[in-house]
């Protein structure tokens, strides 16, 4: 006689299929109870963002508006970083001086490839036999004076 009623073979119950939604699909909510609020910079970093402020004041206190507005994008990452540097942080300096890179340096030209030696030998010896040439037929052009000129 065929069992009636309970669970079928390969089902999940309420409980387990609960239990799972919980712990793969919602992470647990951690509640903070003490510390530092969330986004508030530490001593350190209050203290360097406060230093490159007053850098870039510096750098920009006699700028009129139209003087801010006519730089290009060069001079602001050149000040970018200058005042990176000025206020010692080195990550704001270095990623302005990446940015800054492509417009300051060229990129070399790629080197355009030797011939082979094979190429180099015969033009050499082409070369070679065009200068003997060149040396015999000078001389027998020029009419020798036996007088050297006083």
């Amino acid at each position: 006689m065929p069992k009636t009623g309970g669970r079928q073979k390969g089902t999940l119950n309420k409980k387990t299929v609960e239990r799972l939604a919980a712990e793969l699909l919602l992470p647990p909510v951690k509640v903070k109870t003490g510390g530092r609020k969330k986004g508030t910079p530490n001593k350190a970093t209050a203290e360097r963002k406060a230093l490159v402020a007053v850098h870039v004041i510096a750098a920009l206190g006699g700028m009129t508006q139209v003087e801010a507005d006519a730089m290009t994008s060069r001079q602001v990452m050149r000040l970018i970083m200058a005042t990176g540097l000025m206020a010692g942080d080195l990550k704001m300096a270095g990623a302005a001086a990446t940015e800054l890179m492509p417009y300051e340096n060229a990129k070399l030209a790629p080197a355009t490839p030797l011939p082979p030696v094979e190429d180099l030998a015969t033009t050499a010896l082409a070369l070679h036999r065009l200068l003997a040439e060149m040396d015999s037929t000078v001389g027998a052009d020029i009419p020798v004076d036996p007088a050297p000129a006083a």
